[in-house]
């Protein structure tokens, strides 16, 4: 969506910009050989040393003052039980299941509190990854944001800080 930043005062084509991970932090670090035998992944689902279990799911940040939110793509790991229901309903509409919980598996720079932090897992409809949700009364920092938003000042100093050199 375009928009006119109240910041900086420039359009945006895609405002706010997706964040993603491509891999759980743990599997990202290792080498070519050890990833090639201790992992079994997609663009999804993870599975490190047959026995870690993790989802990529995305948290959504609102932005104050425009219709969309952020949406950060995050792995998190979650038990071999919430692994296998996510795969039993991988292809489709999930949005009636309970949440189930897990923790995330990437670090934020822009929010240092973020990694380990447990969140509720919803499942999403067939073409929609699964949507991380905070407990109530989370005091993590990217908790902080999921509930009051961010402003563009803040989106920017967040983007700066986890990529700076897209955001100089």
């Amino acid at each position: 969506m375009r928009s006119i930043c109240s910041h900086c005062g420039e359009t945006h084509a895609e405002w706010p910009p997706d964040l993603g991970f491509q891999r759980p932090d743990e599997v990202w670090v290792l080498d070519e050989d050890a990833a090639t035998s201790r992992v079994k992944a997609n663009n999804d689902l993870c599975i490190l040393d047959e026995r870690r279990h993790f989802i990529r799911g995305i948290v959504f940040v609102p932005v104050r003052n425009i219709e969309e939110s952020w949406g950060i793509g995050l792995w998190v790991e979650v038990e071999k039980l919430h692994f296998d229901r996510y795969c039993d309903h991988y292809d489709e509409d999930g949005t009636s299941e309970p949440r189930f919980p897990g923790s995330i598996a990437n670090a934020l720079r822009a929010f240092p509190g973020a990694l380990g932090a447990t969140v509720e897992i919803q499942l999403g409809s067939s073409t929609e990854r699964p949507s991380l949700w905070f407990c109530e009364g989370s005091s993590v920092d990217l908790a902080v944001a999921q509930i009051g938003g961010l402003d563009d000042a803040q989106l920017h100093a967040a983007l700066r800080i986890e990529q700076p050199h897209r955001y100089p």
